[in-house]
């Protein structure tokens, strides 16, 4: 981040943003499909990835961080589907994951307003045995994935 023969007290203030910038871009985009990838088992294989809609750059909260807040969940959380299993990881420095077997998932459900169906985003809701409930919402093509959970199950 330092340029070599520069005093650290000269370097301008836009060289060291930039510099951090770049570390950021860097930590980001590492970590897309990291965690998922790391932590399959013997003999698994994704066999489906879905990442955000993009019709979170319309949010509020990603208009008021100039698209950055989009950014940062479409390449941190992931939500995939592996030939055993159910990953989704959320969350960087926070993080929270759900990993299920698919034989213990009794039921993954959609729900698309019309203009999710229009635009092709909804909800997701996953259902355990152990009475597990979490849904995901604004997830891109989730008709997809509840199609390759039924191929899988």
């Amino acid at each position: 981040i330092v340029r070599v023969g520069k005093p650290y007290g000269r370097q301008s203030i836009s060289g060291i943003v930039a510099g951090l910038l770049r570390l950021n871009f860097h930590l980001i985009f590492d970590t897309m499909g990291s965690y998922v990838n790391s932590n399959l088992i013997a003999g698994e294989q994704v066999v489906h990835e879905t990442r955000y809609h993009w019709i979170i750059f319309f949010s509020l909260k990603s208009i008021l961080t100039l698209g950055l807040y989009a950014l940062y969940l479409r390449w941190v959380d992931e939500f995939v589907i592996t030939n055993k299993r159910v990953v989704i990881k959320t969350g960087l420095i926070s993080r929270k994951t759900l990993e299920l077997n698919l034989s213990k998932i009794e039921s993954v459900g959609v729900d698309q307003s019309m203009m999710g169906r229009l635009l092709g985003y909804g909800s997701i809701n996953l259902v355990g045995t152990g009475g597990t409930n979490e849904s995901f919402h604004i997830i891109g093509n989730p008709m997809e994935f509840r199609k390759k959970f039924q191929e899988y199950c």
